[in-house]
């Protein structure tokens, strides 16, 4: 089973670079460009680690 892991930046250039390199080690990777959608998104997926911008315009 493949690892399960949530990409959270607010930048298009970082999420897309970092889940295409997790991918590449089999990561099964979905991501978010907001704090808004990640918390949707972990609300009905489970994952088994999450990578998040700490300084995202829409965090509090």
């Amino acid at each position: 089973m493949e690892s399960k892991l949530l990409v959270v930046d607010d930048e298009v250039f970082v999420r897309e670079l970092l889940a295409e390199y997790f991918t590449k080690l089999n990561y099964q990777v979905r991501t978010a460009g907001s704090a808004a959608e990640a918390i949707q998104l972990a609300g009905t997926e489970s994952f088994h680690a999450a990578l998040i911008d700490l300084r995202m315009p829409d965090a509090t």
